[in-house]
């Protein structure tokens, strides 16, 4: 065992451990964020931090803030390179929107079609077809939701309203 430290001593050291760890989380960014999760999505958020292979994240642990940052990176990161850049004109923003809700609805909140025609008509959103149209209907269907569903056609889509060919796309966008 090492020499007990005085209180001084023991101060100083957490003086400094403090500054240093106030320095590592200013190099992860300035904002700070709180969220609240289920047991089953920590769980998740947990696989997630090892499959990315860091240390699971456990209760009482050190350096959960860093694990847990660098795992919400990885996943915006993730979505937003899906389409390679990010969408321009307003009817494709719009187009990848519908996508995203429609997927979030059927993946994340198990929602059968009949609920996520229901949800989105009392939402008053757009079809696919009436945007892409410049129409106001907002009549869904089963194929509007098979067709926002087809990840590989909403993206060719999107690349022809924004007039991209799909070699041109670079990640500086």
């Amino acid at each position: 065992m090492g020499k007990p430290q005085s209180k001084d001593e023991r101060r100083k050291r957490d003086i400094g451990y403090q500054e240093n760890r106030r320095k590592k989380l200013d190099d992860l960014g300035e904002n700070k964020v709180t969220a609240r999760l289920d047991k089953i999505t920590h769980k998740r958020l947990a696989n997630l931090c090892e499959n990315l292979g860091y240390p699971r994240p456990e209760a009482k642990k050190r350096n959960l803030v860093e694990i847990y940052s660098i795992a919400i990176i990885h996943l915006i990161n993730r979505e937003f390179s899906i389409l390679g850049y990010n969408p321009k004109s307003p009817v494709a923003k719009e187009l990848y929107q519908l996508h995203k809700i429609v997927s979030h609805l059927r993946h994340d909140e198990y929602y059968s079609d009949n609920e996520i025609i229901e949800k989105m008509k009392n939402d008053k959103r757009r079809t696919p077809r009436a945007l892409l149209n410049e129409g106001t209907s907002c009549n869904w269907t089963d194929k509007s939701i098979i067709l926002l569903l087809d990840e590989k056609k909403v993206i060719k889509k999107i690349h022809e309203l924004d007039n991209i060919a799909p070699n041109s796309i670079s990640s500086a966008d």
